[in-house]
């Protein structure tokens, strides 16, 4: 084995190389780079509608977890119609229990009103 010199465990990027003079000019990246596995999961996870079914997510604190996983249910929520609203009430009957009510998306906050 030979020993490596320190020039070769440092790859550098020519700034002529660039195409853009600083980072404002870049868009922002859309979905989860490099994790094919956690996008099929979340596809798998996101298409199954039944109660009781939860996806969660591992990983090192501050590594983009929440925020990669919001903007791809986001972005899969933009295709689909907006839900109810749900609202619960007292049930006189059985207080214990109160009742659900759908309303169309928007109107809870009427209601309540």
């Amino acid at each position: 084995m030979s020993e490596l010199s320190l020039e070769s465990l440092r790859n550098t990027c020519p700034v002529s190389s660039l195409q853009f003079d600083n980072t404002s000019q870049l868009s922002p990246l859309e979905g989860i780079i490099g994790q094919q596995r956690a996008v099929n999961s979340l596809e798998f996870g996101l298409g199954i509608y039944y109660k009781g079914f939860n996806i969660y997510a591992a990983g090192a604190v501050g590594t983009g977890k929440t925020t990669a996983i919001t903007s791809f249910v986001e972005n899969q929520a933009k295709g689909k119609s907006i839900p109810s609203d749900w609202c619960y009430v007292q049930n006189f009957y059985d207080p214990a229990t109160p009742k659900a009510l759908a309303l169309p998306a928007g109107k809870a906050k009427e209601f309540q009103n």
